[in-house]
């Protein structure tokens, strides 16, 4: 049973959205909504975003005239987005979203919201239903944050190339399949001539960088060691 964060309007503060007793297996994929209902949700989800898009929160009365609503086509490929991306977390990584996720996730929003009336207005367009406000206001987000992290942290999708970047760092030179270029910093002035390949920096701006650049990268006599750079 969700308690109603108290930084939420008072339109929220009665609303009870109960997770616990939706099937698991179901949550897990986005199957526990059908997707013409979930199409559905999402319209009226949108429908709140876009009153509200590129409007100050704050200032109702210099609020810019309402967005047109998205196309259909945004809009159920917004809602299939959800499901595609929790299967694919549920497939590859062994991580089906749970209720207990999704009230964490619904928990979040209340505390942290940055706009609590809209967030109201987002639990009013799905009728302050528990299933529905997890389903189109919760996963989406849920979902899109969960794969990225388990794609950012996947060894077998990056582990071959965190190895070559590694190895490359170590020795000095480019991974294979990988191209290197030079580029010269030079210290810039009225008599300065640049050369092809060299970017001439305003004097104050190469001596803070040669100085910032010894003292990260340089050895005991403060010069940069060489085949690092």
């Amino acid at each position: 049973m969700i308690q109603i964060h108290p930084r939420l309007p008072a339109v929220l503060a009665a609303l009870t959205l109960s997770l616990a007793a939706l099937s698991p297996a179901a949550f897990a994929s986005g199957a526990a909504l059908s997707l013409d209902g979930r199409v559905a949700c999402q319209r009226a989800v949108e429908a709140v975003y876009a009153r509200h898009r590129g409007m100050p929160a704050a200032d109702a009365s210099r609020r810019s005239p309402v967005q047109p609503p998205l196309p259909q086509a945004v809009i159920r490929r917004k809602a299939e987005d959800a499901v595609r991306k929790s299967n694919a977390l549920a497939r590859w990584w062994n991580t089906g979203i749970t209720p207990a996720q999704l009230q964490a996730e619904l928990d979040r929003m209340a505390a942290s919201s940055q706009s609590p009336e809209v967030l109201a207005e987002l639990f009013a367009a799905v009728g302050n239903d528990a299933q529905l406000a997890a389903e189109c206001i919760a996963r989406p987000l849920l979902a899109d944050r969960l794969i990225q992290s388990s794609f950012a942290a996947d060894e077998r999708i990056h582990g071959a190339l965190r190895q070559r970047v590694q190895q490359a760092l170590t020795s000095g030179e480019p991974a294979p399949g990988e191209e290197q270029r030079a580029l010269a910093l030079a210290r810039g002035g009225e008599a300065a001539v640049a050369l092809p390949g060299t970017l001439m920096l305003v004097p104050e701006v190469f001596d803070r960088s040669a100085a910032a650049l010894r003292r990260s990268e340089g050895g005991p006599s403060g010069a940069p060691a060489l085949g690092r750079f």
